[in-house]
Parts: C-alpha cells; structure tokens; sequence
C-alpha cells in the first residue's frame, strides 16, 4: 500500500523543480530511506541505507547509505559541492580507504566527522554515492 502524496506548487515552479520534486516523491513511493540526513543526488538508479551502523578505524560509529547514478562523475560532484559548500575536500587518491583501488576516479567531502564520497571506477557504467554519519567514540 502506498500513501499519497500531494503537494501545491507556486506558479513561478520551474520545469526542473517539478521534475526533482517528482524523483523525490518516487524515491518515497518505493522506500528508499536516507537516514543519515546528509543531501541525496536526485537522479538515483539504485539506493540502500544499511541495516546495521559499522565503526570506522578511529571507533566513530556510522550509519551508510549507498546510491548509483548514470549521470557523469563531474556532474554528481558539482551537485555535491553546492549542496555542501562548507565541506572539506579530498581527492580518492589521497584518501587511505580509497587510494589503493586501481582506475578510481572521484572525491570525499567532509563535513565535520561525516562524509559524501563520489565515485566512479573504470569497469563500471555508473557513479557511485556514499553517504555516511558518524557519531563521536565512546
């Protein structure tokens, strides 16, 4: 069973607006949560939030959601830089979970102790999303 979802739209709605609104509310329909409370690419052709939090090196507990598009790797990271114009960045090169797997291409934006990583790697026809939210250590 699926709610209804109904919403009023101003007159000056742009097209893309519409259409962003649209996957959101699909997004919705079909269950996909985002429990990290970290911003989600629009235009997903698969997304999972993990049933179980892991803890990372330094012992921060995190919450993950992964997601892949088609859309362009430089498209996903410009949408991500403006979604989180305060976050730090690193490319996957230099950063120690990513930098030893080969033809990986994209970045991590840090955001305090959570993270938005953007990927794509040479093998595979999609971008790859990683979204994760971490608590401090006990």
């Amino acid at each position: 069973m699926h709610a209804e979802f109904a919403y009023r739209l101003p007159a000056d709605c742009a097209f893309a607006d519409i259409l962003a609104l649209e996957r959101r509310l699909d997004r919705l329909r079909r269950g996909v949560y985002n429990l990290t409370g970290l911003p989600v690419y629009p235009n997903l052709r698969s997304a999972k939030m993990d049933n179980v939090v892991k803890t990372d090196a330094v012992g921060h507990w995190c919450a993950r959601f992964s997601a892949e598009t088609f859309d362009r790797l430089e498209v996903v990271e410009d949408w991500y830089r403006k979604a989180l114009v305060s976050a730090s960045e690193t490319d996957l090169n230099h950063d120690e979970r990513y930098r030893n797997l080969v033809n990986l291409v994209g970045i991590k934006l840090a955001v305090g102790i959570d993270s938005v990583t953007v990927y794509r790697s040479a093998n595979h026809s999609t971008t790859s999303i990683e979204l994760f939210r971490c608590s401090s250590p006990r």
